[in-house]
């Protein structure tokens, strides 16, 4: 077994010719410098969110993961410090997109967004020039009704 990949946040380690064991760490990064103090079972949250939608999402998309029980690893890797941060991974050829989510909206877009030039409804930019202000739909719950 030999480490292959030290990141900012996970380790990979090969396995054999068609399975990696990944770990992730409790490193804190933040503009591609790993900062000094680690944040305490941040690894294991990662993992958890990682294997929550791996799980969702494979019958919709096949992926790589194998499992996230250490009893199925290695024997390096059944330790107490692996227990929620590891998983046992195929080895499969890495297409090198990053994809970032971020659940707010600033700079240019933000400047976009306030002026209609971009929507959550059409979710696409839209050009300015055809761009017709619309009013927004509002929904709201009338209190003058009674409940039956």
């Amino acid at each position: 077994m030999k480490k292959i990949i030290q990141g900012k946040v996970r380790e990979v380690y090969e396995i054999s010719d068609k399975e990696l064991v990944v770990v992730t760490t409790d490193r804190l990064s933040a503009f591609d410098v790993i900062l000094p103090t680690p944040v305490p079972e941040k690894g294991i949250v990662l993992n958890k969110l990682s294997s929550f939608w791996f799980n969702l999402t494979k019958d919709i998309v096949p992926n790589h993961m194998i499992s996230e029980d250490l009893k199925d690893m290695p024997a390096e890797f059944q330790k107490p410090e692996f227990e929620g941060r590891t998983i046992l991974v195929k080895k499969l050829k890495m297409l090198p997109y990053e994809f970032i989510i971020r659940g707010y909206v600033f700079g240019s877009m933000w400047k976009a967004y306030r002026s209609r030039a971009i929507t959550s409804s059409r979710r696409s930019w839209r050009s300015r020039s055809s761009h017709r202000p619309r009013r927004a739909a509002r929904a709201t719950m009338s209190t003058s009704r009674s409940r039956r």
